[in-house]
């Protein structure tokens, strides 16, 4: 998914908003310009991707390939393998040209549209960004590549191509390409024209009932996104006769809202905006029917001291480890919020008794590694909660302890230091008996020995 973008000719930190959100691929320079390939909208590369390679498939074996797609181009004078509802939501001529193709009352009939005046590698190259928003090894392209592609582009209306061939071709002074201004809204990308692709029901093929209402969704999308639902929708067409002919599934005990949120995700791979519990609920759903979004749905829920105990079963349930180590992460951070009052103590208490025993002991050795409590393992394996507890408060007592020691070590050196004067002024008083002129000052070194040997003595005996 790859945009390409003019960057200024000297560096200044005016690039940095064009660069925001995006993974740098690829970036060139020459004498009077420099450009970068950048990838956006890239977490809905791997259905795009994943389609194209059925593609490809196709392409390589006609005979096996062929049930994976269900629309054939012509370019060239060769046949490229393609899907409808991904090429009709790409180019909205390429949908006049499906609509102008199609035979309602064969539903099993394979739509050829012809693509005139684009050759066979362009069209591959186009068909490639089509799915992927990315052509492969587009900077080893010629200019005259370049320029066929653009007009590929410009032919099926595919603007987000014309504008990245666009800025290439202007990079050469002899050649330009004069096209209007495009604006954000005209370069739509893979993620954003497969999310109106549930709004299209003309080449829907699979309809989901839940909780008494219909979801329209197409086989090929629920194939490369859950086993499950490719195993159950195999299992549907082997009852029927036309191989083409819609596939009714019911799902029992789902939520027709988190249903839906999860084929936005798995459509555009983009999480719509939602509240924590409705993330859950989405979490859940996804692991039951193994969905390939759930990635993007655990690292979305937030996990805080209060419901770690809750998010690490959760993590477990579900297989999640990005849920899991959070969690772990969380509880051992904030032990002592887990015994502030009984209620949080019972459930702390409770999810060790949930807990399965590995998990217990990679929390035990996250609160080791944390807090420091190697030492104060117990041996024997007794009931873990009250282990734990009872490790909380040997550390509270050693910490206590050591701080105990630490004022008695104190209090020994101020003694010490007390005895070293006393013994400073003693000397001095014995030294100057010598010397007449000083002798004025003897009271006065007589009066500071007897008031530090007091202290001293009085230190001493309490």
């Amino acid at each position: 998914m790859d945009s390409l973008a003019d960057l200024p000719i000297k560096p200044n930190f005016s690039i940095f908003p064009s660069l925001e959100g995006k993974r740098i691929c690829h970036a060139t320079c020459g004498m009077n310009a420099a450009f970068y390939i950048a990838s956006d909208d890239y977490k809905a590369n791997d259905l795009g991707t994943k389609l194209y390679h059925e593609c490809q498939l196709a392409l390589q074996d006609e005979k096996s390939g062929q049930p994976l797609v269900d629309c054939i181009l012509i370019a060239g004078g060769k046949p490229l393998y393609c899907h409808k509802i991904v090429i009709s939501q790409r180019s909205r001529i390429l949908d006049q040209m499906l609509i102008l193709e199609s035979r309602p009352q064969d539903p099993s009939y394979f739509p050829e549209v012809f693509i005139p005046g684009v050759s066979f590698c362009t069209m591959q190259d186009v068909l490639c960004f089509i799915y992927t928003d990315t052509v492969k090894n587009f900077e080893r392209l010629s200019f005259e590549a370049i320029l066929e592609m653009w007009g590929a582009a410009n032919l099926l209306k595919i603007f987000k191509l014309m504008a990245i061939c666009k800025n290439v071709l202007e990079i050469d002074h002899e050649y330009s390409i004069k096209m209007g201004n495009v604006t954000k809204s005209l370069l739509p990308s893979f993620s954003s024209d497969m999310g109106n692709a549930l709004e299209d029901n003309r080449y829907s093929n699979v309809h989901i009932s839940v909780e008494g209402k219909t979801l329209q969704a197409h086989e090929c999308v629920l194939r490369c996104a859950s086993k499950y639902f490719a195993s159950l929708m195999e299992a549907s067409k082997g009852k029927m006769s036309n191989r083409s002919r819609r596939i009714d599934l019911e799902l029992p005990d789902t939520s027709y809202s988190s249903l839906l949120r999860l084929l936005l995700v798995l459509y555009t791979g983009y999480l719509p905006s939602c509240t924590q519990s409705d993330l859950l609920e989405d979490l859940i759903t996804a692991h039951k029917y193994h969905l390939k979004c759930q990635g993007s749905i655990d690292g979305a829920i937030q996990v805080t001291p209060s419901n770690a105990c809750n998010m690490l079963l959760l993590g477990v349930q579900v297989q999640s480890p990005r849920l899991k180590i959070h969690a772990l992460n969380a509880i051992a951070n904030n032990l002592h919020t887990q015994f502030a009052s009984d209620a949080t103590k019972l459930q702390f208490e409770s999810m060790l008794s949930l807990c399965p025993p590995k998990i217990k002991d990679e929390l035990f050795e996250k609160i080791k590694d944390i807090n420091g409590l190697s030492c104060l393992i117990p041996k024997d394996r007794r009931d873990l909660a009250a282990a734990m507890l009872e490790r909380s408060r040997l550390y509270k007592s050693s910490m206590e302890a050591k701080m105990a020691n630490d004022l008695t070590g104190d209090s020994d050196a101020i003694s010490m230091t007390h005895l070293f004067v006393l013994l400073l002024l003693v000397a001095a008083y014995v030294y100057l008996q010598r010397f007449p002129i000083i002798k004025t000052f003897i009271p006065i070194l007589n009066s500071l020995v007897l008031i530090m040997t007091v202290i001293h003595l009085f230190r001493k005996i309490k």
